[in-house]
């Protein structure tokens, strides 16, 4: 079974991708640490294509890369680069390596938002720190799909 794990060179995604590994499962670790199997920064689409071209196809896509930035920082496609790694990436990935199952790894950021600001998901009228009662652009993902 080919696994594939996102942000997979420290914290939650190291311990998930050695566990695997010791199971006895092939697995790819995704991140822009030099350790990483596959280096990449998933905050650009061109790298989200570029992996998913190189690695071809997963049984398994497990999206645990997640960043929460301080301040607004837009990626070179323009978009705030909380969005682009904690929602695009997981997005983009899911949709072009079709896994026959996805899980999607989750912070608690999500506690601190009050409602969504579906007008301004990227946060360009209005920034908040991750600490703040409400996270336009830190919101994360939690879905697991069979």
């Amino acid at each position: 079974m080919m696994i594939m794990v996102t942000g997979g060179t420290g914290g939650v995604g190291k311990a998930i991708a050695a566990r695997l590994t010791g199971a006895g499962h092939d697995v790819v670790v995704v991140g822009r640490d030099r350790s990483a199997a596959l280096v990449a920064d998933l905050s650009r689409l061109s790298e989200m294509r570029r992996v998913a071209e190189e690695v071809g196809s997963v049984d398994v896509l497990i999206n645990n890369a997640g960043v929460s930035k301080a301040r607004r920082e837009l990626t070179e496609d323009g978009l705030e680069a909380t969005f682009a790694v904690n929602h695009m990436a997981p997005f983009v990935l899911s949709n072009l390596l079709l896994p026959k199952k996805i899980i999607t790894v989750a912070s608690e950021q999500h506690r601190f938002v009050r409602a969504i600001p579906w007008d301004d998901l990227q946060g360009e009228r209005r920034f908040r720190q991750p600490s703040s009662t409400a996270l336009p652009s830190s919101t994360t993902s939690c879905s697991r799909a069979s």
